[in-house]
């Protein structure tokens, strides 16, 4: 996959994580000014897998986060596991806030930043010749 036509260079490559921007279609929807509270970026050498579809209901102060997570936290090593996705798979995870602490063991934490270089590197290696 070429992203944004700058490969190798990738400086681009925020674009491709809709992390701090959403097209401008969305711009009066979906909270488009808000960043998120949690990003998990999974780098597989197979398909993707999905995240749980049951709603999560709110929670005693009324939001949704701190369930979400909770769930996906909980989740996510289930499936993994049942599918047998290696241990080696690279992840990372960018989180802010006490309510996203169950995601914390989900990856690397990381600031954006860091997810870019680092993603960046990750792609870049299994893209090289023999990798």
């Amino acid at each position: 996959m070429v992203l944004q036509g700058e490969y190798p260079g990738w400086a681009g490559i925020r674009q491709v994580f809709p992390i701090v921007s959403l097209p401008t279609g969305k711009i009066n929807t979906f909270g488009n000014h808000t960043l998120p509270s949690a990003v998990i970026v999974k780098l597989r050498t197979r398909r993707p897998v999905s995240a749980f579809e049951q709603p999560v209901p709110p929670g005693a102060n009324g939001g949704f986060l701190e369930e979400a997570c909770e769930r996906l936290g909980r989740y996510v090593p289930q499936l993994e596991k049942a599918f047998g996705v290696p241990d080696g798979e690279q992840g990372w995870v960018l989180r802010v806030g006490e309510e996203t602490q169950a995601l914390k063991d989900l990856g690397t934490n990381v600031t954006l930043a860091e997810l870019v270089t680092d993603v960046k590197a990750a792609v870049a290696g299994r893209l090289e010749p023999g990798a």
